[in-house]
């Protein structure tokens, strides 16, 4: 899909820079809606002209279309096995500058798409220090590699100077 179609599709434009929260299941990280809040405010707060998106777990959709100054793409669970919900997710990481997520395969999906995925590092033992499915995504991505930055704005040198907000 062109970006400006995909941009239309979803209400973006698409001239900005489109950064995306990928969401776990309820299994693995519980309410993500705190996380996605704290990661809109700080990405509003530092960088102007961002599009913030939320690529939802099929379970979670529905909660994260309430949050103020997010997309969820896709608004409602799309059946996951249907060509056009695999082209969406695909889109949805081809067409963001960076990712983010606490554990979900989205960030294995992603990276799969060429594009940074940034972990945000939780304070929840059993969510990815304990959790196996943690271990094999942050082994594959590198995610503790030093070269990555691992907190909620991991994108500093990847925007235009007029993009960042003086202070």
């Amino acid at each position: 899909t062109r970006r400006d179609k995909f941009c239309s599709k979803w209400g973006l434009r698409p001239d900005r820079p489109i950064y995306t929260y990928l969401i776990s299941s309820d299994s693995i990280s519980g309410d993500e809606v705190k996380y996605v809040e704290r990661w809109r405010d700080e990405m509003k707060e530092k960088y102007r002209f961002t599009q913030l998106v939320v690529r939802a777990h099929p379970d979670k959709a529905y909660f994260m279309t309430h949050i103020e100054g997010v997309t969820c793409i896709p608004p409602i669970a799309e059946g996951v096995f249907e060509p056009e919900a695999f082209q969406t997710a695909y889109d949805t990481y081809f067409y963001s500058e960076a990712l983010y997520g606490i554990n979900t395969s989205s960030m294995l999906e992603a990276s799969l798409a060429g594009r940074p995925v940034y972990k945000f590092e939780v304070d929840r033992d059993d969510t990815q220090k304990n959790c196996l499915h943690f271990q094999q995504i942050n082994q594959i991505l590198g995610l503790d590699s030093p070269k990555l930055v691992k907190n909620w704005l991991g994108v500093d040198k990847k925007l235009p100077s007029d993009l960042v907000v003086e202070k």
